[in-house]
């Protein structure tokens, strides 16, 4: 027996003994975790798991647009019969002929106009509009002016076709038309009947807030006092905001 050797191994059935203690721990190690010899690991049931409730999911959020919005839109527009004719001098020297002057054409369908009034809502794809503004178109030098002007009312409704386009049409009805000259311009004074007539018109909406559209309007101007009418019919383009 050799002297170096421990004295708990000093004898082939004690090393026995200490290996068959040490794979016994080996073996159990959730034992020597909890402090319950004979322990077992168990996996969780994955039939109970699938049981338990479903995580919950964020919510889409729906923006729906305003029912109503105020509009503002200013446009540019041409056509109709000739009113008259008004020559533009650029100076007083101009007007004893000494420099040229500019004849400028007064039409009945022309030249600017200004809007305003509220869009509201009837469906998804339908909105009806309500404007009231201003048809102008003039002339003026040193030595005069003229002016045709009248204010429209126009009720109309549009239909959404494709996204950011809609289509639609409807009345327009025009009042206090006048032709009015002052100046060397001062002979041209005929009041207008009101006029009632169709709208037709496309808008493109590059932003939620703005819309660009282009129109036709057919009208006609007879004077009170009897005589001929004009074709106010023109076309136009104009740019809407919405608020």
């Amino acid at each position: 027996m050799s002297p170096n050797r421990p004295p708990l191994l000093k004898s082939p059935a004690a090393c026995l003994t200490w290996a068959g203690a040490a794979l016994l721990l080996l073996s159990s190690p959730l034992a020597l975790a909890q402090g319950q010899p004979g322990a077992k690991l168990r996996l969780p049931d994955l039939a109970q798991v699938d049981q338990g409730p479903a995580p919950s999911l964020p919510q889409a959020v729906v923006v729906r647009p305003r029912p109503v919005k105020f509009v503002v839109g200013i446009g540019m527009t041409g056509g109709g019969d000739r009113l008259a004719t008004a020559e533009v001098y650029r100076s007083y020297y101009g007007y004893y002929g000494f420099d040229e002057y500019d004849e400028r054409n007064i039409r009945a369908g022309q030249l600017v106009q200004l809007h305003a009034g509220i869009e509201w809502r009837v469906a998804p794809a339908v909105t009806m509009q309500a404007l009231i503004g201003t048809h102008t178109d003039g002339a003026s030098g040193w030595n005069g002016a003229i002016d045709f002007d009248r204010y429209p009312l126009e009720l109309l409704g549009h239909f959404e076709f494709a996204p950011r386009w809609r289509a639609g049409g409807g009345l327009r009805y025009v009042f206090k038309n006048r032709l009015d000259g002052k100046g060397s311009m001062r002979d041209y004074d005929i009041k207008f009947k009101n006029s009632l007539g169709p709208v037709v018109e496309v808008e493109f909406l590059p932003l939620p807030w703005m819309g660009v559209k282009l129109r036709g309007v057919v009208e006609r101007y007879k004077p009170r006092v009897g005589g001929e009418s004009y074709n106010g019919n023109h076309v136009g383009i104009f740019a809407n905001f919405y608020f």
